[in-house]
């Protein structure tokens, strides 16, 4: 049999003889192998008239009945099998090379397997071989790309006429504020309140009581002169909350530094609210649940304050329709299985916990804390159960969500839709159900300009990619895709920075508005985050929890304000540091006009020696006369000098109730200078 050159043919012959050749001999078909020129004539086709194109994606489309033909994305229509718009030239094209090659070079196949294959090589190659897709057209330089099989992608001159479903924003309570009914705040301190009030204050005094018995015989040093415990109450417990916001206010190098005398320390605080020998006891026995409560769960030890803020969070406002979620960083460094690392955080080690936020006002309405713990994770996965757990108080009320893509997904946007919610956020092109055409996100940043624009609409669900400086994906359930806001960006111009616009899709300026409500609440506990280091890890919990009881607070009173402007006046200038000063200051019950505390000329067992004082009633403070010497008290708390005497007084008590000795000669009066203050 004669051998005719490929090349000699029109495409309707050469696609003919592929056919043919799908029902010979594999035996005979030696005979109908190409050479090597015929096959570099082969990549000629490409450049062939658009009419002998459409010849081809005719006979293609007859064949494409075949299982063959499945497999370049061929769709049934009115009872015919078709390709999908933008694919018959392609797949033509790749259907006349890969049937050629397939005979030439695999002579024990089926020249028309190998035309299939060549066809969805074709459509696949669309990208880098399309017409136009290197060249541009239309401004958008992506005009020529494929519409590869399962899908295909439109640009910005293709208006995406799909509306979205629209449901109506209708919560179960009025969106904003829910404070008691019988609450009518003077203070900050109120607000406050409504997050750690008088029974969950009572209720860590009493945990706390119960912990220091248990482990005050092997901690003396934290008890009293005879080892025992002094019991704790709930005003001191306030008093020590304070004093952890005082000190996110006011940070020095440790805190034994608030009650320090040197020049640079002395007018600190810290002993006005209690002394540092006591603050240490209150901070090695400080517990806020149960010391018998089961540990199996990791968050036992902090499970009854968890409760309570989280509770309280939900309770007194209802979110507006703008949500997001995120998860937030707590910052700890020891060893522990709930600790995470997160590289894109700032606080990259640590606990991590997911919160939902107001995005109106950062308002933290529902958080969860992530344990590590093996649990019940559905078909979906973990991100998607975290979103359906926080978000279950507000489905079916028309809210809309917006997540990073480290939530997103095609299930979670199809279950928001059944739920009348709607769901925005940038989706990574790994997850399920996310268009093939979309994935080589090279081909949009390389050919493409500032501004372009390539999208792809499933029914409710549109996924978008927008070229910035990179590209940017994002799902949507409620937006168009070519619906414009647009933007700016500054560019080099002969040397000068000048403003360009930049087409912008909505959905990409209503992420950027409604998303950061997770991160400005963490800014806003980053300017006095009262977290201390600790090895304890539940302690880094609690310290936590105080701050979301805090910021939570803070926009409470503020929202409160707005709808009471004549209510709690404040200047302008008023801020979260204000607030946190003012309720510092009234839960320790310190005047806002009361001077800073003196410097101590006394020990830190002072309130003994009043106690005794109280007890001897009128005995005299009489220097006596001592057999043994002993160190001034006095000089060494003023001048830390060891000054040896003989003079006591047998009222005033030291360490250990032995007397206190005092210098009393020329020029150092130390026994008179010490009585008269």
């Amino acid at each position: 049999m004669a051998r005719v050159p490929l090349a000699r043919l029109s495409a309707d012959e050469a696609l003919q003889r592929i056919l043919d050749w799908s029902g010979s001999d594999p035996e005979d078909d030696d005979d109908n192998f190409l050479s090597t020129d015929e096959e570099e004539v082969l990549d000629q086709n490409e450049n062939d008239s658009d009419a002998e194109l459409s010849k081809q994606e005719s006979l293609v489309d007859s064949e494409s009945d075949s299982d063959d033909g499945a497999a370049v994305g061929v769709v049934e229509q009115d009872g015919e099998f078709v390709l999908p718009r933008g694919q018959g030239r392609a797949a033509a094209r790749g259907r006349v090379r890969g049937g050629a090659r397939g005979a030439a070079r695999r002579g024990t196949r089926s020249a028309a397997r190998g035309a299939a294959r060549g066809a969805a090589r074709g459509v696949n190659r669309g990208t880098a071989r399309g017409r136009g897709a290197r060249r541009g057209r239309g401004g958008g330089g992506t005009r020529g790309v494929e519409r590869a099989a399962g899908g295909e992608y439109r640009i910005w001159e293709e208006e995406d006429n799909f509306n979205p479903p629209e449901f109506e924003f209708e919560p179960e309570r009025a969106a904003g504020l829910h404070l008691p009914d019988e609450f009518e705040p003077e203070q900050e301190l109120d607000f406050f309140n409504l997050f750690f009030p008088d029974d969950v204050i009572q209720t860590i005094a009493d945990h706390t009581n119960s912990y220091a018995y248990m482990l005050v015989l092997g901690k003396a040093s934290y008890g009293e002169d005879d080892g025992s415990w002094e019991d704790t109450k709930p005003a001191e417990i306030r008093k020590f909350i304070a004093f952890l916001l005082y000190m996110g206010l006011v940070r020095v190098g440790n805190y034994e530094q608030y009650w320090g005398t040197a020049s640079l320390y002395s007018g600190l605080w810290g002993r006005a609210f209690f002394t540092r020998s006591r603050f240490k006891a209150l901070l090695c026995f400080l517990h806020v649940d149960d010391p018998d409560s089961d540990p199996a769960d990791r968050l036992h030890k902090v499970r009854f304050v968890y409760n309570q803020v989280l509770t309280a969070s939900a309770q007194y406002w209802q979110p507006r329709q703008h949500v997001s979620l995120d998860e937030r960083m707590i910052r700890f460094k020891g060893r522990h299985a709930m600790k995470v690392y997160v590289k894109n955080k700032p606080v990259k080690w640590g606990f991590k916990s997911y919160a939902l936020c107001d995005s109106s006002n950062h308002y933290n309405y529902c958080f969860e804390m992530y344990t590590g713990q093996a649990m019940d994770v559905s078909v979906h996965g973990l991100t998607y159960d975290v979103v359906m757990r926080l978000f279950d108080g507000l489905l079916d009320q028309g809210y809309c969500l917006y997540t990073d893509n480290y939530y997103t997904s095609n299930a979670l946007a199809t279950t928001f839709l059944e739920k009348s919610s709607h769901l925005t956020g940038t989706v990574r092109s790994n997850r399920s159900g996310f268009p093939d055409v979309l994935k080589n996100v090279k081909v949009l940043e390389r050919s493409g300009n500032r501004g372009d624009l390539r999208y792809v609409r499933l029914h409710n669900i549109v996924y978008i990619q927008w070229l910035d400086k990179r590209v940017v994906t994002v799902l949507s359930t409620r937006h168009q895709a070519t619906r414009r806001n647009d933007t700016s960006r500054y560019v080099r111009v002969d040397g000068a920075w000048e403003k360009e616009p930049v087409r912008r899709p909505e959905a990409i300026a209503d992420y950027n508005t409604f998303m950061g409500g997770v991160d400005a609440f963490d800014q806003l506990a980053s300017s006095y985050r009262l977290l201390r280091r600790s090895k304890k890890s539940w302690k880094c919990m609690f310290y936590d929890l105080i701050e979301v009881a805090t910021i939570n607070a803070y926009i409470l009173m503020q929202e409160y304000r707005k709808d009471n402007p004549d209510n709690l006046p404040r200047p302008a200038s008023y801020s979260q540091s204000d607030f946190r000063a003012s309720v510092a200051r009234q839960l320790a019950g310190i005047p806002i006009d009361q001077p800073p505390p003196p410097l101590p000329v006394l020990g830190r067992k002072r309130r003994h020696a009043e106690a005794e004082d109280a007890a001897e009633g009128e005995e005299q403070h009489l220097p006596v006369g001592m057999e043994a010497r002993g160190n001034c008290r006095r000089c060494y708390q003023q001048e830390k000098k060891e000054m040896k005497t003989y003079i006591a007084c047998t009222v005033c008590k030291g360490p250990k109730g032995k007397p206190s000795y005092f210098c009393a000669m020329p020029g150092r009066q130390c026994f008179r200078d010490y009585h008269q203050h």
